[in-house]
């Protein structure tokens, strides 16, 4: 095994936005030349039996999807808040209510209130109420059920995190889809009880799920399928591939969280993947992209467990700063960033530092995702950026 370090040239984000509307997290990136549409759905999976208060049925999967559109005028831009406000039969109306109030506590705990505790009641102070209201009202750049353009782009299969929801990087998802991709992404965190639900026993049956409808939900059959997931997402990526059949091309992780502990250690947390990275690794052939920040493996860890596979074709991506967190790989930790100046938080410099570095992460994916890890392409790289290329 051999592996080498590239540091490329600075890329500055310094683009205003050609967006046709004026999201404020869009600031530093230029829109592609498509509008973005969004519509949602849901399917039912009739061979799972779901219970939640009064409903008994088939277990729904709340689907988003992303595409390259035709801009309408006289429709309105989306709001943030309402990527949540998902077209269901009444039946399904306590299940969406325990979704909405279960997305609104993670952006409280993760994009408002970093500190607060998952079982904590909501608190927090005027000018972060204040905030979250600005979040939830600030535009997208995405516009409900425009006309879709049907372009032979490869699909995105997004994967979110385990204490996340399908909206944690809509950003990610609306750059791609003016760039002519289609992004598709599910909820996976059914409500119980009035409490969220992880289903990880039966993880890799639900992205087998949606993957069989693929085709009806983007409109068009493709054999190119990339997958992107956040922390637990990018995990459950990585464990899909030990199947047969699989259609991802390439898996893209940012950060799974593995990067930076010890074998041992990471077999006691994830003792499933850590199997599978040990003792299946001659079934994981997709090429696979891990973004890790740089804090997070100064101890010399390194991708240890990773390594553990000697099969697979891995490319290590370590964000060389110490201002970007686990959430800043993805927009949920990036969303109070417009805001930070006028309600001077006190956190404001290591906001920003941290919201360009996810800028670059977002032109480095797409980067990934056409193929394009070429000298041609070499200045869509920071050189903030280390490129650990493992060759095998």
């Amino acid at each position: 095994m051999k592996s080498y370090c590239i540091c490329l040239l600075l890329f500055l984000l310094c683009i205003p936005s050609l967006s046709a509307q004026d999201s404020p997290f869009w600031n530093g990136l230029s829109s592609g030349k498509y509008a973005v549409g969004v519509r949602d759905t849901v399917l039912l999976n009739a061979g799972e039996v779901y219970k939640f208060r009064r409903y008994s049925g088939a277990k729904p999967f709340f689907v988003s999807i992303w595409y390259p559109a035709v801009d309408d005028p006289s429709k309105p831009y989306l709001k943030y808040d309402q990527y949540t406000a998902f077209n269901h039969s009444k039946d399904l109306h306590a299940i969406i209510s325990a979704l909405r109030y279960r997305y609104r506590k993670i952006l409280i705990k993760d994009a408002v209130c970093k500190d607060i505790k998952e079982k904590e009641a909501i608190k927090y102070k005027p000018a972060q109420k204040k905030i979250l209201a600005e979040i939830l009202a600030a535009p997208v750049n995405a516009k409900r059920n425009l006309l879709p353009v049907n372009v032979s782009l490869p699909l995105i299969f997004y994967h979110h995190g385990a204490q996340s929801s399908p909206f944690d990087n809509v950003l990610f998802c609306e750059y791609m889809a003016s760039h002519g991709y289609t992004v598709i992404s599910s909820n996976f965190l059914w409500p119980i009880d009035g409490k969220p639900h992880l289903g990880n026993s039966d993880q890799l049956n639900d992205i087998i799920f949606l993957l069989k409808h693929m085709k009806e939900l983007s409109g068009f059959e493709t054999p190119d399928i990339i997958a992107a997931g956040h922390s637990w997402g990018g995990q459950a990526l990585i464990l899909y591939d030990t199947l047969k059949n699989k259609p991802f091309k390439k898996i893209i992780a940012f950060h799974t969280t593995l990067e930076d502990k010890p074998v041992n250690q990471a077999i006691k947390m994830w003792p499933g993947l850590m199997a599978a990275l040990q003792t299946k690794s001659d079934l994981m052939s997709t090429p696979t992209f891990l973004f890790a920040p740089q804090y997070r493996i100064k101890d010399g860890f390194d991708y240890l467990p990773y390594r553990e596979n000697k099969a697979t074709p891995y490319t290590f991506i370590t964000v060389n700063t110490d201002f970007i967190s686990h959430d800043g790989f993805v927009l949920l930790g990036n969303l109070r960033t417009p805001f930070a100046d006028k309600y001077k938080l006190n956190d404001v410099a290591e906001l920003k530092t941290q919201d360009q570095f996810y800028k670059q992460i977002i032109l480095l994916s797409k980067s990934i995702i056409e193929d394009s890890i070429t000298d041609k392409d070499q200045s869509l790289f920071s050189d903030k950026f280390t490129l650990q290329i493992v060759n095998r």
